[in-house]
């Protein structure tokens, strides 16, 4: 085994569509090489176009006992997604010869291999979904050095690529907070100089996904589908014409910035609830949960307050993904950036619980980054994937 002739792939999948890199590993850290290659689900020619997943206490149920049944439907959609996947990684391999190693992070919680999706909200139960990709791609006679490890999660990737990429804004820091938005939102950590998974400290610190701000979840208020969702809802103009009309995120920030009062809004919301947001994860890190926010599932027990890292104040915020690529485009007008910094700066002025040297010495403009890591799930997936394989073969 020779790890300079080897080649590595990290991919993303998410709720429409599957993005993909070729990632060298260098000296400095790894480097996203190359063009990345992008399929949407819907350019599949058996996409389900009016698929409706499984009731999710139903999918919840059937994991617990480990009897995962998936419905016709969730078996033809699953297959438009595996299916893509494999062209995605067909596309970026093409012309070139090696022996690959594939990285995949992909929603939904995981079978206890963690090479199938054994549940999703939005989505159909692929149990199997890493096999099947490994089929099609040894019947289109892909050399494969090792096999697909495991599907991770998003959220974790992001912290991965943002830790070890090139330019990735977690190093040389030791607290940082970084938060994701695309599609959904995907939060990542890094406490003491080490990535800490939320899914190992769920008992203390919520995820975005899965709180709400006045009654309304933080996914829909800070992702940029979300942003549009809240346009469409100010404007009374339905979503699919938005988007019909090439109206997303981006477009109604050009909106606000030509003086149209409801795009402007609508971003100033923004602002607040992401300001809002990162007080929130200063607070709780340095003195535990204070109950700034609800949980949209009812049955999901408060955090606890107590947990290893109090006392820790953040170093540094960081925001990425597309939400990233927003807050730059607004760096000049800040019909965003206002109402991040001054609710923020607001919240930590006024609370008792933060120690004043932190309070004292708190900047906004120091404290935040934007990250130029927009596909950070799918660089570190592949990280994921490399270190593994060279693990495996003490390399």
């Amino acid at each position: 085994m020779n790890p300079s002739k080897t080649r590595l792939l990290g991919l993303d999948g998410g709720a429409s569509k599957v993005r993909g890199w070729e990632i060298k590993p260098t000296s400095k850290g790894y480097d996203l090489k190359g063009t990345p290659i992008e399929n949407k689900y819907q350019d599949h020619p058996k996409y389900l176009k009016d698929f409706s997943p499984v009731d999710l206490n139903q999918q919840l149920s059937e994991k617990a006992y480990g009897k995962i049944d998936p419905q016709k439907n969730e078996i033809e959609y699953g297959q438009v997604i595996t299916e893509t996947i494999a062209k995605t990684i067909l596309d970026l391999v093409a012309q070139r010869t090696g022996k690959w190693v594939i990285g995949i992070g992909f929603p939904g919680l995981k079978t206890r291999d963690k090479r199938g999706i054994s549940a999703m909200a939005n989505g159909p139960r692929m149990p199997n979904l890493a096999s099947n990709i490994e089929n099609i791609l040894n019947h289109e006679k892909i050399d494969l050095i090792d096999r697909i490890h495991q599907l991770g999660s998003d959220a974790d990737f992001c912290g991965l690529g943002e830790n070890e990429g090139k330019g990735g804004h977690f190093k040389n820091i030791d607290n940082a907070y970084y938060i994701g938005g695309g599609t959904g939102v995907a939060d990542a950590l890094k406490l003491h100089g080490q990535l800490v998974p939320f899914d190992q400290i769920q008992d203390w610190l919520g995820k975005s996904w899965e709180m709400e701000i006045n009654g309304s979840s933080i996914e829909s208020l800070l992702s940029v589908r979300g942003i549009q969702e809240q346009y469409s809802i100010i404007t009374g103009i339905q979503i699919n014409e938005l988007s019909k009309n090439g109206l997303y995120a981006q477009q109604i920030l050009e909106k606000a910035q030509n003086n149209d009062q409801q795009a402007k809004e609508i971003l100033a919301e923004t602002g607040k609830n992401l300001g809002t947001l990162f007080f929130e994860r200063i607070e709780t890190i340095a003195c535990g949960w204070q109950k700034r926010f609800n949980f949209i599932n009812p049955e999901r027990n408060d955090p606890i307050t107590e947990h290893d890292y109090l006392g820790t104040c953040l170093d540094r915020g960081i925001i990425g993904q597309r939400l990233g690529v927003l807050l730059h485009r607004d760096i000049g007008s800040r019909i965003i950036w206002q109402e991040l910094e001054s609710t923020l700066s607001l919240m930590v002025a006024n609370t008792d619980h933060l120690p004043e040297t932190f309070k004292s010495n708190f900047k906004p403009k120091t404290f935040f980054r934007i990250s130029n890591l927009r596909d950070a799930p799918a660089l570190g997936a592949g990280i994921s994937a490399w270190k593994i394989f060279m693990k495996k073969n003490n390399a």
